[in-house]
C-alpha cells in the first residue's frame, strides 16, 4: 500500500442481507459498418497522398467533396471491417443496482434511455466492456455523416437495438 494515502477509516464490507445477484449474458453477431462503400473509390486516392504529401491528400480530399481527410480515411477503414463480428451484451443486478455493459463506445443518448427505462431505480452503463470494439452510434449520426458513423465497426442500427435487448435482460429479473 502507498503510505502517501490517508485513509480516515478502515475498509468495510458489509453482507448485503437478502440481496441476490443475478447475471444475464447474451453473445450475438452483427453485421459490421461498411459506411461510404459508393465513395471507397475517392477515399483510396486521397489515402495514397496521406503519408506521402498531407497538403495534396488534404486539397483532394476537399475537391473529392470529403469533410476531411479523416473522413476518407473512416471510409477506407470501413471498407476493411468483415462482414460479420461477434459480441456480448451483459446485465447483472446486486438488490436494487443494475450495471450493463456494451461492447461498444455508447453515445449519450443510449446510456440515457437505457437508464430512463430500466425497471430499477439505478442503472449504470458500461461501455467498451468485454472486447470493446469502437463507437457505437445513434442512426443519425449515420445519416449526418458523424465522425463516429463513418469510423464505427457497429452497423447502423445496433445501439437501438442493444438498448432494447439490454432492457429485456434487466426487466428478466423482476
Amino acid at each position: 500500500p502507498r503510505e502517501d494515502i490517508v485513509r480516515h477509516q478502515p475498509a468495510t464490507m458489509e453482507k448485503a442481507g437478502g440481496d441476490t445477484i443475478q447475471i444475464s449474458q447474451n453473445m450475438f453477431t452483427y453485421a459490421c459498418n461498411h459506411y461510404g462503400e459508393d465513395r471507397l473509390e475517392d477515399a483510396k486516392k486521397v489515402m495514397e497522398f496521406y503519408n506521402t504529401d498531407r497538403t495534396k491528400a488534404s486539397a483532394l480530399s476537399e475537391s473529392l467533396g470529403f469533410y476531411s481527410i479523416n473522413h476518407a480515411k473512416g471510409i477506407v477503414r470501413a471498407s476493411n471491417n468483415p462482414e460479420s463480428q461477434a459480441g456480448e451484451l451483459e446485465a447483472f443486478a446486486i438488490g436494487g443496482v443494475a450495471f450493463v455493459t456494451v461492447p461498444g463506445e455508447v453515445f449519450g443518448q443510449t446510456s440515457a434511455y437505457i437508464k430512463a427505462n430500466s425497471p430499477f431505480a439505478y442503472t449504470a452503463v458500461c461501455s467498451l466492456t468485454n472486447g470493446g470494439y469502437s463507437y457505437m452510434p445513434i442512426k443519425e449520426a449515420y445519416e449526418y455523416d458523424s465522425y463516429e458513423g463513418f469510423v464505427a465497426t457497429f452497423g447502423k442500427g445496433y445501439a437501438e437495438a442493444f438498448s432494447e435487448e439490454l432492457l429485456t435482460m434487466l426487466k428478466s429479473f423482476q
